[in-house]
């Protein structure tokens, strides 16, 4: 029995070695002395469950608690905690534990503390009631409209939610009565005994946010309140002032203005600190490049901090070299990138960035690896219902048209993801374009041009596109063919676009997909021949 109770978490051995066993066995063989409804004793936890966990209370007896009366950090096994016996079932084994009135308690006790040191502690306007206001200091208490700013009595719908810090000036914790001051702890605070005298611009001045609005922050600054606006917040962008300050914390402010008649106080808050853009211009030059932190997305693009102070604009359109419709899934907000500084307008505090620009354009590698002609697997991004957007490597994007009616049964069958060959017609680096021809039909409508036409055929085209070094002309099946300038029986200038022309094949080039024209000496090779037989006879006739 003795060694039985010495393994009891309640025996506690002082190393005195002087231990009543008499009295400690006593308790121990009458249990019903110590777990008796109403009083509070100590447990350890021995489990934890959904809901509820389990408190060894010694005696080999169990308890019962509701983990909503655990603090977070009480949630271990192995804990020790003290809690209330509510009731107790007929077999004297298990019993429900609470510990609401012992929270409630020490609650009261940290108050009384708070009280009797004269703290000042956090409360959140819940309601105004008739007299004041009702806040939440953990509890519900009673802030009297005497004892509270006055700007919160004249806004009392907007005061609702307002974290302010207050007194506690009385306590009935029999009644459960709490009353608290605002007035005591500003006065406490003794703010700017003499303000008018200290209203001066330039002069830097200690202020109370008792408010915080979209357009700026209100400050008692000692009987006289002033306006923090949003524009003299930060020399950076401001959102919103309330990302910046919290109602009820003391900052100091510079006075911008003073109207004496009205009583109007205009304060700065950046202007304590040098204006970084002051010298942005020296620091960041034209095309350098320089690190940044993402601040934000935007519709049209990304706002990218350089330093406290000094952001610039990364334009959508200089976000990658490939298509980004969503740049959030790519960046996140606080991720340190490379930009480079394309243009800076230190007057208007604006910088233009560039992220794409800090690597090599890929439409230039791209353009020297391929030539016209060349076959490429891509895989279909976009379909429209003229044509179809296909990335054909690394981000580059190429157009596959649908000239005609050939193409609809291929639009009708691909899907976005599909992987299709497709040869490239044409590509501008320079302009990032690139037009592509779907390879099967591309060489098919080839091969089928080269079946029925041969050198010397004369058939019928359309300017499509002029150069100074020629016009480009759609033949049979929209293959297309240059006629040079040399060729031409007119000047480039005559041609128009979309005109009709005839012209004559004077090569083909299969492998190559090459077409000579003219649009000189039209006579086929057939009447050319008979032509010059008639003039040698001719000849041979006249000597």
């Amino acid at each position: 029995m003795e060694n039985e109770f010495r393994n009891s978490p309640f025996f506690k051995n002082d190393n005195t070695g002087n231990e009543d066993f008499g009295k400690l066995l006593d308790e121990f063989s009458n249990p019903g002395e110590y777990l008796k409804k109403g009083s509070i004793v100590k447990g350890f936890i021995i489990d934890i469950l959904d809901d509820h966990c389990l408190v060894d209370l010694g005696y080999k007896t169990e308890g019962i608690l509701s983990l909503e009366e655990l603090q977070e950090e009480e949630k271990k096994i192995g804990n020790e905690i003290e809690v209330k016996i509510e009731s107790i079932f007929s077999d004297e084994q298990h019993v429900i534990l609470s510990r609401k009135e012992i929270l409630e308690k020490r609650f009261f006790d940290k108050l009384k503390n708070y009280s009797s040191n004269d703290e000042p502690i956090s409360a959140k306007i819940i309601e105004p009631i008739k007299g004041g206001f009702i806040v939440d200091i953990g509890i519900p208490a009673f802030l009297p409209g005497s004892q509270s700013d006055p700007y919160f009595l004249k806004n009392q719908k907007s005061s609702i939610g307002k974290e302010i810090k207050v007194k506690i000036i009385k306590i009935d914790e029999s009644q459960r009565n709490i009353i608290v001051s605002q007035k005591e702890f500003l006065k406490e605070e003794n703010l700017n005994k003499n303000i008018k005298e200290e209203l001066y611009p330039g002069n830097i001045v200690k202020g109370y946010i008792k408010n915080i609005t979209d357009y700026g922050v209100f400050l008692d600054l000692g009987g006289i309140d002033g306006l923090l606006h949003k524009t003299d917040i930060s020399w950076g962008r401001v959102k919103h002032p309330g990302d910046f300050f919290k109602v009820g914390e003391y900052i100091n402010v510079m006075v911008l203005h003073y109207d004496e008649n009205e009583e109007k106080v205009s304060l700065g808050y950046k202007q304590l600190t040098p204006d970084p853009w002051q010298y942005a211009d020296i620091k960041y030059r034209q095309s350098s490049v320089v690190k940044g932190k993402i601040k934000s997305f935007e519709d049209y693009g990304i706002f990218v901090e350089l330093e406290e102070g000094i952001e610039g604009l990364v334009h959508k359109s200089e976000i990658s070299w490939e298509k980004i419709d969503d740049p959030s899934q790519i960046f996140s907000v606080g991720d340190e990138i490379e930009v480079k500084i394309m243009g800076i307008d230190k007057n208007h505090r604006k910088i233009s960035l560039s992220i794409k620009r800090t690597k090599k354009d890929p439409w230039f590698d791209f353009a020297r690896k391929y030539k016209k002609f060349s076959i490429l697997t891509g895989t279909i991004k976009e379909i429209k219902s003229s044509q179809i957007l296909v990335d054909v490597e690394n981000g580059i994007i190429g157009t596959l048209k649908n000239p005609n009616a050939k193409y609809n049964s291929l639009f009708s069958e691909l899907n976005v993801g599909d992987k299709i060959e497709v040869s490239i017609l044409s590509i501008n680096p320079y302009k990032h374009k690139l037009s592509l021809g779907y390879k099967k039909f591309e060489i098919q409508k080839w091969e089928k041009f080269f079946r029925n036409h041969t050198e010397g055929d004369i058939i019928d085209g359309k300017v499509v596109h002029k150069t100074n070094f020629g016009a480009f002309v759609s033949l049979d099946d929209g293959v297309e063919a240059l006629c040079h300038v040399s060729e031409l029986d007119r000047s480039i200038e005559d041609l128009e676009i979309g005109e009709k022309i005839k012209v004559k094949i004077t090569s083909i080039n299969l492998s190559e997909r090459k077409i000579g024209i003219t649009a000189k000496d039209l006579i086929p090779l057939k009447e050319r021949i008979k032509k010059q037989i008639l003039e040698l006879e001719e000849g041979k006739g006249n000597d």
